[in-house]
């Protein structure tokens, strides 16, 4: 039998874009990132689509920073970056909105 590494180039192309596209076509895309741990080859193929779009919080900053460097920079083409407001206290009528 023969492995992943002594399959033809053509052939692991192919088998990686049918896996990125049906693990994009679930509900859930972070099911693509699991790919990324199969071996190299799948991860160089699938990073650019896990990187493309990310939403971060402000908690989530530090580990974006170190994360999101080299060639996963590049892939980076929308990032959200969700911010939490304080909560408006309507007893006192106090809140953002009062400064």
């Amino acid at each position: 039998m023969v492995g992943w590494n002594g399959l033809p180039a053509e052939l692991k192309a192919l088998t990686l874009s049918f896996a990125i596209a049906a693990a994009q076509q679930k509900p859930k895309a972070h099911h693509l990132a699991s790919y990324a741990v199969v071996c190299r080859d799948w991860q160089d193929a699938v990073e650019p689509a896990n990187f493309a779009s990310l939403r971060v919080t402000a908690g989530d900053l530090a580990d974006f920073v170190s994360l999101v460097v080299g060639p996963r920079r590049r892939y980076l083409k929308h990032l959200l970056l969700g911010i939490e407001l304080p909560k408006y206290n309507t007893a006192q009528g106090q809140g953002a909105r009062d400064g």
